[in-house]
């Protein structure tokens, strides 16, 4: 008899499987065990992200809207220090943050939460009614019906001048802008 190839399933064991994946879609096997590989791969990833979390100041970690189980224990892993009980807190902390959506902390650790994703739109559209034209105010006043429109055609007007009352009306607008959302 030769030996068995490390990893391949046995024959009756390959009709079995494509009859479960027949009857339930290809995806029928994502929610089962995964390849040792690709588990240490993601329990590595966890590991750097609990790792960056826990050197945040407590500030920043409370700003990025953490779930309360998550928080609590890298709060706990900060001030474990270089305490032997770090490797047991990464490990619980791991642990959590799989159950939480780290693709949102990852955005927020970025810099681009919902905050500063509405500060950007303001900015854009501010620039957008500054070299646009009348098309462009009126399409703006059209999904934002709450704004002041006279107000806003003058500040956008103010703010295309060279002026030393451009600036101010170019910030002027955008309080404008932020006001109406």
């Amino acid at each position: 008899m030769g030996k068995k190839k490390r990893g391949s399933i046995p024959p009756n064991r390959e009709d079995e499987l494509a009859e479960i994946e027949a009857e339930f879609g290809e995806d029928a096997f994502e929610e089962g065990r995964l390849e040792p590989k690709v588990r240490k791969a993601q329990e590595k990833v966890l590991g750097a992200l609990i790792l960056r979390l826990a050197k945040l100041p407590p500030s920043d970690l409370a700003r990025l809207g953490l779930e309360s189980e998550l928080h609590e224990a890298i709060t706990l892993l900060q001030k474990a220090g270089q305490d032997p009980s770090r490797r047991r807190l990464v490990k619980r902390s791991r642990k959590i943050l799989r159950d939480c959506d780290v693709d949102a902390i990852e955005q927020a650790l970025a810099g681009r939460g919902p905050a500063e994703e509405r500060t950007a739109q303001l900015e854009r559209d501010r620039k957008n009614l500054i070299a646009g034209d009348d098309s462009d105010l009126h399409a703006y006043v059209q999904a934002h019906p709450g704004i002041d429109r006279k107000r806003l055609r003058q500040l956008i007007r103010k703010a295309r001048g060279e002026s030393p009352q451009a600036a101010k009306a170019f910030k002027n607008l955008y309080v404008l802008l932020k006001e109406g959302l």
